[in-house]
């Protein structure tokens, strides 16, 4: 703030607030009136019962002694500050606080110079009677420091004292009177202060031009007194009545003519000339009277210039000096040393000036003037001071003053005399927006949901307007000199110009000031709510500082800076890319110790997890980077969790302890340190989750319970004995694997594991190449578990997931965790029987045994086995598989074509078959051998078998098949008999035999709607595909056999193939 701002104003504030604001050394005189606390705590009654109007103002209440020392400990510090080096303050109290501010005084370091007692010659009575009349308050006049060159106009206090030295107790009225300021009859002000204290004080301790402060400016009286004797004022005052009844008054009060306000100690420097030359000049004429001030003593002036009183005659001096020495009592007062004598000579009976209508002006206007004289012509015209007026000698000059002044109009007239009149030109400052903060920048306004904004407070009163934007006034109305706006949510990120006019019928009706705001708001997310935090970062990386967060606020539908940091378990986090300059594009947000219901990073931005601690209660979202930094994230909530996203997401340490429910990965994730799996899966099915980064930095697993429900890359030491384990499985079953390296697998190699539910398939079939086999033990393996396989890849960071990486070439050993298998078709397995078979990637054509190791465990429920080779794969759990039947019949079919029925049927396997046997009746009861078909012995490829019966009827025949085994065992396909109607329809039928069934039933069709490749479905009553089954539909009769565990219920079966559909036919499972 500059100084000069401050001359001659008036603020409506807070005094320690307004004082910060003041520059160092600043003002001459300081004269402060503060709260008294008065402590009153009755109302107080004159004898009539009438009601006493007594101090008890909210302003000049304090909570006790403590907070009252406190409020003038500091505003005194203030003052001290302000105060030029060789200025004085003045502070007025009562026995209620003089002291306790006295004694501050003292220990800031003001030096006092005197304490002066006011003595009211009109106190107000003591109505109680209980004490003595409180007649008088005290004054503490002090200087800035001991030794200070202050201020003391000794010579004009003597003067005004009837040239007796002036007391420290001084005989003053209390304020009365048209003095006191009233509104309908009503003390404005409690405790107004009256001119005549003023004007001691600052007459007594300053000079022309100084500049003076009342930082408790109450009525104004300081500032009135300090205008009428020529001194520059500034006054603060909080009560807003108090302001507008001091601007009022010193709107009116009017400034004493320059010449008269030199003091005695300053009229010695003024220019002399002989009291004869007057008489020469024609200015005098002899026969003139001259008179003291009180007009006791007259005299002649002679034609010589002498004077005549009584019998005494000499010059102007000589008979001055002996009628004061002979009259004391005459009222005169005479500075001997500089021989110079107060007289009073009139022209006013011969000679006027006018100098117009005192003038209110708007500052930046102009005013034309219009002097003139009376009396005797006007030989020529003079305005003072030759400041701001186009013309000193013109009548009519045109004034464009910018701050408040007195023209004197100085008239010389043809007889000699001059006249002069003063025009008062007060100027009013237009309106001037005070906000001095720019409304505009993100750093000042990103966030904000309210804006002050404040004009000077001068050039009179008016309404605030808007443009480009709308607003809602939240603290003050449209004509209030300070006010608050919030904008619409539609007006943000839009400059809205706000703009104060000055109403009319006032100085400076119709100036406008103006000043745009702007409201600057960051990109929202989908569906916020109360509880939705947003990353800002417009002050540091720290997550606990409050200003670095937005917050999603509902009722305005718009974003807020808040002053505290997000930290409850409600509280959604969100960080995106910087966006109006509303997220600071380094200030990456850093995590610490937080619980959070959820975290959601957006395209393009950056997270680090911090060094504590984040307990996260629902879903993260990652479309950025999420660094790993060197904390943990644990996961203890109920319900599934879900990390999704395309980003880059990386862990320290990830604790997966849940009460209920999964961690759900729809995108890869990395966990850097430790992943702690103490209760809940993982479900990540293709989205691989990697523990580790290099060779250098493999990371670890600690595994309690749960399983990794997908894939899971775990890197490699490059030392020898490196070994890891994979805890994979079923949402139920741990099935872990540990693959181990007796030598080094190289650098930055890596595999990735999962459990696959099923058989592998190859080329739309379930994998059998390469079975039965013989392991190097001697194990047979027929057939292998049909609940899943174990499917392991190698890679690299060089080559990625890829069968060319280096690990691919390195022996190990391997244990499955063969946690609750059973054999094919749900036989149980024995242990001791069952071998780790492999099928080699990437192509998986065949199965193929490893070097049997060990088997470790005692039940055959839950047992691991261990075996050793090279190269990775998909790897099974073999066995010889007793129950399995030795033939897997995979369909027989039959159509009559010209009265010859044509059969087929395919084999996926055989194991010790010697031929099939063709059966044929013609109701479905009575069964002949027909044909007899070698068998292929032994097979793991699927063969198709084909006989033409040409001794079909027409009507109905029916056919079934039987295997015999090389060592005389049989198996009758009961539940696979087909219908080769030779009746001549064109109709073909669909229908389901059994119907209800247990669960194992036959499909039929004949001359079927659709033929080629389809599917065969099973849907149940809800919609629900349970079961789909890849078929060969040949035209005649077509036969199907399903053996599937479904559960009770009502189920419906068709046949598709692309968009067409066969009937579709209701089935009943018991």
């Amino acid at each position: 703030m500059i100084k000069s701002i401050l001359k001659n104003k008036i603020i409506n504030g807070d005094s320690l607030k307004e004082l910060k604001k003041i520059p160092d050394e600043t003002f001459d005189l300081i004269f402060a009136d503060p709260p008294y606390n008065l402590q009153l705590k009755k109302e107080l009654s004159r004898p009539d019962s009438s009601k006493v109007k007594a101090v008890d103002d909210k302003w000049d209440k304090f909570k006790n002694f403590k907070s009252y020392d406190e409020f003038t400990l500091n505003w005194l510090s203030e003052c001290k500050r302000i105060l030029k080096k060789n200025g004085t303050i003045w502070v007025i109290g009562s026995y209620h606080n003089i002291f306790r501010v006295g004694s501050i005084i003292q220990d800031l370091g003001f030096w006092i110079l005197n304490d002066v007692i006011w003595n009211k010659n009109n106190p107000m009575p003591n109505f109680r009677g209980t004490r003595f009349t409180n007649a008088h308050e005290t004054l503490i006049w002090a200087s800035k420091k001991e030794g200070s060159k202050y201020t003391f106009n000794y010579q004009s206090l003597k003067c005004l004292n009837d040239d007796l030295q002036m007391r420290s107790t001084w005989n003053l009225p209390i304020c009365n009177g048209k003095e006191r300021l009233k509104n309908k009859g009503i003390k404005v002000h409690s405790t107004q202060k009256p001119e005549s204290l003023l004007h001691r004080i600052i007459l007594a301790s300053s000079n022309k031009n100084d500049f003076v402060l009342d930082p408790f400016l109450g009525s104004g009286t300081t500032a009135v007194v300090s205008k009428k004797l020529g001194r520059n004022y500034y006054g603060i005052e909080k009560e807003k009545n108090y302001f507008e009844a001091t601007y009022k008054r010193l709107k009116n009060t009017k400034v004493i003519q320059d010449e008269y306000l030199d003091t005695l100690q300053n009229n010695r420097s003024k220019p002399r000339v002989p009291f004869g030359s007057l008489i020469e000049m024609g200015l005098i004429k002899p026969g003139t009277e001259i008179y003291d001030q009180k007009k006791k003593i007259n005299a002649k002036i002679m034609v010589d210039g002498s004077i005549k009183y009584q019998e005494s005659e000499g010059s102007i001096h000589k008979v001055a000096a002996k009628i004061i020495g002979a009259d004391a009592g005459s009222g005169g007062c005479i500075d001997y040393s500089n021989n110079i004598q107060t007289l009073l000579i009139d022209c006013a009976s011969t000679v006027s000036a006018s100098a117009g209508s005192d003038v209110d002006l708007c500052n930046g206007s102009s005013v034309a003037f219009s002097g003139s004289g009376s009396g005797s012509n006007v030989s020529s015209y003079s305005w003072s001071p030759n400041t701001e007026i186009s013309s000193t000698s013109s009548a009519t000059p045109t004034v464009s003053a910018t701050s408040s002044r007195t023209y004197t109009l100085t008239n010389t007239h043809e007889n000699g005399c001059t006249s002069t009149d003063d025009i008062v030109v007060t100027v009013t400052d237009g309106p001037s927006i005070t906000t001095t903060t720019d409304l505009t920048t993100a750093a000042n306004t990103c966030g904000q949901t309210e804006l002050e904004i404040s004009h000077s407070g001068t050039g009179g009163s008016g309404e605030w307007t808007y443009s480009g934007g709308n607003v809602a006034f939240t603290v003050g109305s449209s004509t209030d000199a300070t006010v608050s706006v919030s904008p619409n949510s539609s007006d943000v990120n839009t400059d809205i110009t706000m703009t104060w006019t000055v109403a009319s019928g006032q100085v400076c009706d119709g100036a406008t000031a103006s000043k745009v705001i702007h409201f600057n708001q960051p990109t929202s997310v989908a569906s916020p709510d109360t509880y939705t935090y947003l990353w800002g970062g417009l002050s540091s990386t720290d997550i606990t500082t409050g200003s670095n967060w937005y917050k999603w606020d509902a009722t305005n539908s718009m974003w807020a800076r808040q002053s505290s940091a997000p930290n409850a378990s409600t509280d959604k986090l969100h960080v995106l890319t910087t966006d109006n300059n509303c997220i600071h594009s380094t200030n990456t947000l850093t995590l610490g110790t937080a619980t959070l219901a959820s975290l959601n990073v957006g395209s393009s931005a950056t997270m680090d997890l911090g060094s504590g601690t984040i307990t996260l209660n629902g879903d993260l979202t990652n479309a950025g980077t999420i660094t790993a930094g060197s904390g943990t994230v644990s996961l203890t909530a109920s319900g599934d969790q879900t990390f999704s996203g395309a980003g880059t997401t990386s862990f320290n340490n990830l604790t997966v302890n849940k009460t209920s429910d999964n961690l759900i990965l729809s995108s890869a994730a990395t966990v850097e340190g430790t992943l702690t799996m103490n209760k809940g899966n993982i479900s990540n099915g293709s989205n691989v989750l990697t523990i580790g980064t290099s060779s250098a930095s493999t990371g670890s697993i600690t595994h309690n319970s749960g399983s990794v429900l997908g894939k899971l890359r775990r890197y490699y030491a490059t030392g020898s004995n490196s070994s890891k384990d994979f805890p994979i499985g079923t949402a139920s079953k741990t099935r872990d694997a540990t693959i181990a390296f007796s030598s080094s697998p190289g650098t930055n190699q890596y595999l990735t594991a999962s459990y696959n539910a099923g058989y592998p398939q190859l080329s739309g079939e379930d994998l059998y190449a390469g079975l039965p086999l013989t392991t190097s033990d001697g194990q047979l393996i027929q057939n292998y578990d049909d609940e899943g396989y174990w499917e392991i890849t190698p890679g690299s960071t060089s080559t990625g997931e890829s069968y060319a990486a280096g690990i691919n070439s390195k022996a190990y050993n391997i244990t499955l965790h063969m946690n609750g298998l059973t054999g094919a078709n749900g036989a149980s397995m024995d242990r001791t029987k069952v071998r780790i078979i492999k099928s080699a990637g990437p192509s998986h054509t065949s199965w193929e045994a490893l070097t049997h190791g060990s088997i470790s465990g005692s039940a055959d429920s839950d047992y691991t086995v261990t075996a050793s080779g090279t190269g990775f794969s998909f790897f099974g759990a073999g066995t010889d598989d007793d129950n399995a039947l030795p033939v897997e019949l995979v369909s027989f079919n039959g159509s009559c074509n010209d009265g010859v029925v044509d059969l087929s049927w395919q084999t996926a396997s055989e194991n010790n078959s010697e031929d099939f046997e063709v059966e044929y009746s013609r109701d479905g009861i009575d069964w002949n051998l027909i044909h007899t078909e070698p068998a292929a012995g032994f097979s793991t490829e699927l063969i198709t078998y084909n006989y033409e019966h040409k001794q079909a009827i027409s009507g109905d025949n029916y056919y079934r098949l039987t295997q015999n085994d090389i060592d005389g065992a049989s198996v009758i396909y009961e539940n696979l008999i087909i219908n080769a109607s030779c009746q001549s329809t064109a109709n073909g039928y669909f229908s389901i035999f059994p119907n209800p069934s247990s669960g194992s039933f036959q499909v039929v069709m004949n001359n079927p709607e659709i033929e080629g490749v389809a599917n065969l479905n099973i849907t149940d009553t809800k919609g629900n595909k349970v079961f789909t089954k890849q078929i060969i539909v040949n035209s005649g009769i077509n036969m199907y056999v399903i053996q599937e565990a479904l559960a009770p219920g009502i189920y419906y079966i068709n046949v598709e193939n692309g968009s067409r559909t066969t009937t579709i036919v209701k089935h009943s499972i018991r």
